[in-house]
């Protein structure tokens, strides 16, 4: 009969995912991963699987609050316009000056350290950003519909414009773009609001 587990599986991903987070994949060691999660090796292979797989569930975990937090953002009495700007300057803008997490958006740095090599990486933030994509559109094209945004341009088109400037603010988050105007570029997309 197999022994029950004794250690919290959700308190031990939360340690691996902010481990991964501040090292990232190919820096982070085994070694590393059992200190940091309180675990024998032999509990973190009977747990998780491989450090893979592993860090699957860590990109898994942060993507699911990510989503979380951005559909929030969207989820109050701010017209759509509003809430983009909000979501861009106050959500991603604080990534970008480097005041939440200095260390990043943990999609991005995984999408510019593994998506070449690694599909199933790629997959999952693909998937991830597609959906906010997704979401964005079908609130646009409700917002066109209703005549408080211009209707004279591809709803999908603009989710996309959006999406992109978030994902270039989040990709420069530890880098030189941190002398970019957030909010002047984020006035420039929401022009094509109009």
């Amino acid at each position: 009969m197999a022994r029950p587990r004794e250690f919290d599986i959700e308190e031990a991903l939360e340690k691996a995912m902010q481990l991964f987070w501040t090292k990232g994949y190919e820096a982070t060691s085994m070694t590393d991963l059992t200190e940091a999660m309180g675990l024998n090796k032999g509990s973190l292979y009977a747990a998780f699987g491989s450090k893979h797989d592993l860090f699957l569930s860590a990109i898994k975990r942060y993507l699911a609050r990510d989503r979380a937090v951005f559909l929030a953002n969207f989820d109050g009495p701010l017209s759509l316009k509003d809430a983009i700007r909000s979501h861009l300057i106050e959500y991603v803008g604080t990534f970008h000056k480097g005041v939440l997490v200095p260390r990043g958006c943990l999609a991005i740095n995984s999408l510019a350290e593994l998506a070449a090599h690694d599909e199933q990486v790629a997959l999952l933030i693909n998937r991830h950003i597609q959906g906010a994509v997704s979401f964005l559109a079908e609130r646009i094209k409700k917002e066109q519909a209703a005549g408080t945004i211009s209707g004279h341009k591809e709803a999908k088109a603009l989710a996309e414009l959006v999406v992109v400037l978030e994902l270039g603010l989040l990709t420069g988050t530890k880098g030189p773009l941190r002398g970019i105007d957030d909010d002047r570029l984020v006035d420039l997309v929401l022009e094509n609001f109009d």
